[in-house]
């Protein structure tokens, strides 16, 4: 039954003295929208000129008061004109129709990408509200989840889509009380409605939903895989006894739990668990719900109703229960008659019901490496994405490779400033991966033919890997032109500026820059199937301990010593000497054979 109220409202801080009818719909998680109908006369006077004075209301804020006649109670809503439209109809001079909306709807300008790190979420909101001055809009941001975020990005969103996302994901009342912006929950003392006075008629609603299921996530960090499934939930949801009700019937209704993956990024079990419970408990808030129309002003959306009324059967009082109201559509016209539609759930419940909000698509896309020293050892890249500006940069993200395990596999990292391609897992902003990385007009390909001939591996300081498909070749480069180059047609070169080591075990061959080489070993053996031939251009030295044979190509002589030495043939030997031999001793010269024959 519609009520008698004194309107007051201001537009530019000008009261407009006569209307037709004012509308003002309000929900959680959403902007408020009013309607406000005026005889054309009221704003543009009697001149006829459209839009005289109307055109200077669009984007003028706006303030409506709703008193009740005999009643506590009044309505409060600050707004901003966004549309002015004309209406012209036979016989009348004409109206104008005022529309706008809540002040939250300077928040929902173009999509934007921006991200966080290690920021809780009224850090967060804050941020976002920060451009629009506080006499337009003025926030109580007090969160119950207070935790940081390692990772939080609004991708292609307004800020209030994005700011609806998270409170979504957590589990956080959000809505525009007619004065303020409130994120979390909000403290009011009960409006009261009697049935039969100021409450004209309600309705009250059990519905069963589903609610048992299960929650699958992934740890890379930890390597697990987390299940979780709410436990005590109509102590958790806050249920009252209606509640409760519905609530073991929804388990009976639909016994078969359902298995969802979870594709946020987790570090531990108890965030999976959080996220679950979370999720439940803004399901099971639709179970009780309560409808009614009134007409008391003071009913505001997040705001508490005490319900009740007379028993139809005795007359005794009855108490329905107390509600907070998620949404309410306001009535008003020129006659100060009054009325409202609500829609209200048990006070009780801790978290508001379920939206449906879809996180953004992120598609695969080109970014800056900034860092590549990781220090957990996963082989992972921090980079910025173009749209980042200031000290924005992703978290730590992880390179696929063709290869890689525990012990194994292949280890080929972007160096910082490389262009890489980053996926996103599940299309998630907040899971981005690495798939790899491409060139640009600053950095090009050095290698590219148009053959295809050539497969190059090349790192930062300039060594590289060749493979010629051309030449059948392979070279194996350093920065310094030390290579090895297996040419194709049965050569193999070693080229080396200082040396060359060969070593196995105890033996090595080594060769120097200056043009000498060593061969050591334990044991050394020479053969040849036909010549032998060992050389020195100055001098030839053979030694084993005491004993020695040395060859001088400069004096050419030659000359054997040791201990003993030995000369000896099977057949003969001959012992000459150009122009003398000697033979002598300290000691004694014995010349022994079959026969002796001197001179």
């Amino acid at each position: 039954m519609p009520q008698i109220v004194i309107t007051g409202i201001k537009i530019d801080n000008k009261p407009i003295k006569q209307f037709t009818s004012f509308v003002l719909e309000q929900k959680i998680s959403e902007h408020h929208s009013f309607c406000l109908v005026c005889p054309t006369e009221a704003i543009d006077g009697t001149t006829g000129v459209i839009f005289n004075q109307s055109k200077n209301l669009i984007g003028a804020p706006i303030s409506v008061l709703m008193e009740s006649l005999g009643t506590s109670g009044q309505m409060e809503f600050l707004g901003l004109v966004t549309q002015v439209e004309t209406s012209k109809f036979s016989g009348h001079a004409g109206e104008l129709i005022l529309s706008g909306y809540s002040p939250t709807i300077l928040l929902d300008h173009l999509p934007h990408c921006q991200s966080w790190e290690e920021k809780n979420i009224k850090d967060i909101a804050t941020d976002l509200t920060k451009a629009i001055p506080k006499e337009i809009l003025s926030a109580q941001l007090e969160p119950v989840f207070k935790d940081k975020l390692p990772y939080t990005v609004q991708y292609k969103e307004t800020s209030w889509q994005f700011l609806k996302r998270i409170c979504s994901i957590h589990g956080e009342w959000l809505f525009y009380n007619g004065e303020k912006l409130v994120l979390g929950s909000q403290k009011s003392k009960p409006v009261k409605l009697q049935f039969g006075n100021n409450l004209s008629n309600f309705r009250m609603a059990l519905e069963v939903k589903a609610s048992a299921f299960k929650m699958v996530a992934y740890d890379y960090l930890n390597n697990e895989v987390y299940k979780s499934n709410p436990k005590n939930m109509p102590s958790f949801s806050g249920l009252n006894d209606l509640g409760k009700f519905v609530f073991q019937k929804s388990e009976s209704f639909y016994p078969q739990d359902a298995k969802f993956w979870n594709n946020n990024d987790l570090t531990n079990k108890k965030q999976l668990d959080d996220f679950v419970h979370t999720r439940s408990a803004m399901q099971n808030s639709h179970m009780v719900q309560m409808k009614g129309q009134s007409g008391h002003p003071g009913l505001e959306v997040g705001g508490l109703v005490d319900i009740s009324g007379k028993n139809v059967f005795n007359l005794s009082d009855e108490s329905f229960g107390e509600y907070t109201v998620i949404s309410i559509i306001h009535q008003c016209d020129g006659q100060g008659n009054y009325s409202n539609e609500f829609v209200a759930i048990p006070s009780s419940l801790k978290m508001p019901p379920t939206q449906k909000i879809e996180e953004p698509i992120c598609e695969a896309q080109s970014a800056m490496v900034t860092d590549n020293n990781d220090e957990k050892g996963l082989g992972r890249v921090r980079v910025k994405f173009h749209w980042m500006e200031g000290n924005e940069k992703s978290p730590w993200l992880r390179v696929t490779t063709p290869h890689a395990g525990g012990g194994k596999g292949m280890f080929l990292m972007p160096e910082k400033g490389e262009e890489v391609i980053v996926g996103f897992e599940g299309d998630s902003p907040t899971k981005p991966y690495v798939i790899g990385s491409v060139y640009n007009g600053k950095a090009k390909c050095s290698f590219a033919n148009g053959g295809n001939d050539v497969k190059v591996l090349q790192s930062n300081s300039g060594n590289k890997l060749v493979l010629n498909d051309k030449d059948q070749s392979v070279l194996i480069e350093d920065a310094k032109g030390n290579m090895l180059m297996i040419d194709g047609k049965g050569n193999i070169n070693i080229t080396s500026s200082e040396s060359i080591n060969f070593t196995c075990g105890e033996s090595n061959v080594e060769l120097k820059k200056d043009g000498s080489v060593s061969i050591n070993g334990k044991n050394l053996n020479f053969g040849a199937t036909e010549n032998l031939d060992a050389s020195g251009g100055k001098k030839a030295t053979f030694f084993s301990g005491q004993a020695s044979f040395s060859a001088d190509g400069g004096s050419n002589d030659a000359s054997m010593s040791g201990n003993n030495a030995n000369i000896s043939g099977s057949m003969e030997t001959n012992v000459s000497g150009g122009s003398k031999t000697t033979v002598s001793a300290t000691g004694k010269v014995a010349v022994q054979g079959a026969i002796v024959a001197l001179n």
